[in-house]
């Protein structure tokens, strides 16, 4: 039993999975992950790099939704390729959805592309409007004519 253990303990933290791997981007910024992360989608462009190089240059992306898909695989999908559970969550005032889209079909990431496409619904539904409205009274020129105006601003 114990060395079944071992054994299964050495296959998930071999050298290969170990590894980190240096993305270079655009902005002249890298981002770092461990090859494990991008091998979590077996069939993605990421898990194929990770398997041939230590370096990959991706100043040909958008930084930003490059970050997203990387974290979204880090935090949302586990070894094996399944859903964890967790929810992908965008900063506040994130608006690309359909560019994060494109990037997740452009890297071959099914799973990501589906947890992105959940999110998505759920923001779409989760919109508030915050309504402001105010009525006020002017008295102007000789004859004291008053004017009424009101004014509604939406925040959304």
């Amino acid at each position: 039993m114990n060395s079944q253990k071992r054994i299964i303990t050495n296959a998930t933290n071999s050298p290969q999975k170990q590894r980190i791997i240096r993305f270079r981007l655009s902005n002249g910024r890298n981002i770092e992950c461990f090859a494990d992360v991008l091998l979590r989608e077996a069939n993605s462009r990421l898990a194929e790099w990770a398997t041939k190089q230590n370096f990959v240059d991706c100043s040909h992306r958008d930084p930003r939704i490059f970050r997203l898909l990387i974290n979204c695989l880090r935090q949302c999908v586990s070894t094996g390729g399944l859903t964890n559970g967790k929810k992908f969550t965008p900063p506040e005032e994130f608006t690309d959805w359909r560019i994060l889209l494109s990037e997740a079909r452009y890297w071959r990431l099914p799973i990501v592309e589906r947890i992105i496409r959940d999110a998505m619904n759920a923001s779409s539904t989760s919109v508030s409007t915050i309504t402001i409205g105010y009525h006020g009274t002017l008295a102007a020129g000789r004859g004291g004519f008053e004017v009424n105006f009101r004014r509604v601003d939406r925040i959304m």
